[in-house]
């Protein structure tokens, strides 16, 4: 009859498997390390980015819903002002439209203004008084798009921050071009040990879509 004996492991074996698992746990780590600190980098450049897409975003949508009439650029093209047939932000959303004419009733001015010095832009909106859909004339009030920081009845909203340039220029019949520029300071990254600054320029055409016939 034979008996089996299992054979224990030696010293020298355990320490050779203890060292072989410490090295595939070292290496584990380190390469999940490695990836955490690529996603948080590619964050970090991507930031700049989304910062200034946004701001087109918002702009361009804005102005494209205004009137080719009485949309005014800014000191440096760096503002620009228009009309909109949105309530005010605090009421709900609608588009109106004047019983005996069928035109659309304009409601309120809305500004972006660029401050350089704090590198942030600014929305603001302005009631018209009264309300128009007759463009032959300027609605009241009339202000200029530099103008608009200085008012103390216009709402406010900071739209956009690290905006170290923006243009607002015509490029044509009805049409605007939209240049932001942003930029950001971003950590350390695995290429060096000192900060970067990270600068992105986004641009678009707008077409404002309510013309004169």
């Amino acid at each position: 009859m034979r008996l089996l004996v299992k054979r224990a492991f030696s010293l020298l074996e355990l320490i050779i498997g203890m060292s072989v698992l410490t090295a595939f746990l070292a290496m584990t780590y380190f390469t999940l390390a490695q990836g955490v600190r690529y996603v948080k980098e590619t964050d970090s450049y991507a930031y700049p980015q989304k910062e200034g897409a946004v701001l087109v975003r918002k702009i361009s949508e804005e102005l494209a819903n205004s009137h080719e009439r009485w949309v005014i650029p800014g000191l440096n093209a760096g503002s620009i002002r228009f009309l909109s047939a949105e309530n005010p932000e605090n009421q709900a959303s609608t588009l109106d439209f004047h019983p005996a004419t069928g035109r659309i009733v304009w409601k309120k001015w809305v500004a972006f203004v660029w401050n350089p010095t704090q590198q942030t832009v600014t929305r603001y909106e302005l009631p018209l008084n009264p309300t128009a859909y007759d463009l032959t004339s300027e609605p009241d009030p009339g202000y200029l798009p530099d103008e608009f920081p200085t008012l103390p009845n216009a709402r406010k909203r900071v739209v956009g921050r690290n905006i170290v340039d923006l243009k607002i220029l015509p490029s044509g019949t009805s049409q605007h071009t939209l240049t932001v520029t942003s930029e950001k300071q971003v950590p350390v990254s695995s290429r060096g040990n000192k900060p970067e600054r990270v600068r992105v320029t986004n641009s678009a055409t707008v077409v404002i879509l309510n013309q004169d016939p």
